[in-house]
């Protein structure tokens, strides 16, 4: 197994299966803990997490994408509980421990308080780790769609149930952010 914190372990075209400490393999409820990270920590997670998740680092246009997605949804990761990137719900599926949360969602043209179980991961290279084979396994359309200006993407996240609200709300935010992805890291191509 492949240990999440040490992305130079990960051979290139390698997949890396998360890892189950013992505080997440139990399946538990857990307490909500605020586990904030700024906007650069973000995107460096999120690049360990791609290539744990795939063995490989995201292309800049994905990781751009990636990255405006993480800070729509957890304001610019002032708002990451659990290390849970994307706010991602307990699936089936999700062996692990779930916290709870009340999120303002609309549901049916309605927005009103809901109380969610969210996945917990036990560090920022796992939850980033989880976001990317979440994506995977449960929204391979919208990330085949993590490529130019982050519209795409968009339509695709909604269309495929990942998120409840606007559209038109969304999807302008997210477009943003990737330009401003871009102005702050000139290295990376758009």
């Amino acid at each position: 197994m492949i240990d999440p914190r040490d992305p130079g372990a990960i051979s290139p075209g390698q997949r890396a299966e998360l890892p189950t400490p013992p505080a997440i393999a139990s399946g538990e409820l857990v307490e909500r803990v605020d586990t904030p990270l700024d906007d650069t920590q973000v995107r460096d997670a999120l690049r360990v997490g791609h290539l744990i998740a795939f063995g490989a680092p995201p292309s800049d246009e994905r990781l751009a994408i990636a990255w405006a997605q993480i800070c729509e949804e957890t304001a610019r990761g002032k708002a990451i509980h659990n290390f849970n990137f994307g706010n991602i719900d307990r699936t089936l599926d999700w062996p692990g421990d779930v916290f709870p949360l009340v999120a303002d969602e609309l549901l049916d043209q309605v927005r009103a308080a809901h109380r969610k179980m969210l996945r917990s991961y036990a560090s920022a290279a796992a939850g980033a780790a989880g976001f990317w084979l979440y994506l995977a396994e449960h929204h391979a359309t919208a990330l085949e769609a993590f490529h130019g200006t982050g519209l795409a993407a968009a339509a695709a996240l909604k269309h495929s149930g990942y998120f409840t609200g606007l559209l038109a709300e969304y999807a302008p935010a997210m477009a943003s952010l990737v330009r401003e992805y871009f102005r702050r890291w000139p290295g990376s191509t758009p």
